[in-house]
């Protein structure tokens, strides 16, 4: 709820406000299962943030398309800027160095998700694909290990 206090500096110290939601509520509620709806407040502030926002970041197409559809959102002031890494701090090593960091034994083939583990990130759709390529025969010639960073 940043952007709630950004609002409120953006009124004391007379300055321009830009706020990027990480996460949507409206989406999160979407797929949310019982009783891990997020609540009113947070709803409301939101749309308080994108009201008062003098722009306002989406990360991806989607992003902006779920602020149009559920919050009724005029894009004029959403600007897409596409989340960024940092090259010196993230870059590629040999995959036995990364197995052994990370305590992993080798796999002939691994499917590695790295993120929260919730609804919204969807890893229970990873799952069931896995179960139907193993259901279909897709993965009948190749063992895979399916790891989960979270």
């Amino acid at each position: 709820m940043s952007g709630i206090a950004g609002k409120r500096l953006k009124e004391v110290w007379d300055v321009p406000m830009v706020h990027m939601f990480h996460t949507l509520g409206l989406m999160k509620n979407r797929i949310a299962r019982e009783g891990e709806y997020e609540g009113d407040y947070r709803i409301k502030g939101e749309r308080e943030v994108l009201r008062h926002a003098d722009k306002v970041i989406a990360a991806t197409r989607a992003e902006l398309a779920q602020l149009q559809w559920l919050y009724e959102v005029i894009t004029d002031n959403v600007v897409i800027v596409p989340p960024g890494v940092d090259i010196a701090r993230f870059y590629p090593i040999p995959k036995e160095d990364a197995r052994e960091y990370i305590h992993i034994e080798l796999c002939p083939r691994m499917l590695l998700f790295v993120g929260r583990i919730e609804p919204l990130k969807g890893i229970d759709t990873l799952i069931r694909a896995i179960g139907i390529m193993e259901k279909t025969g897709v993965l009948s010639h190749h063992e895979i290990c399916l790891v989960v960073i979270g």
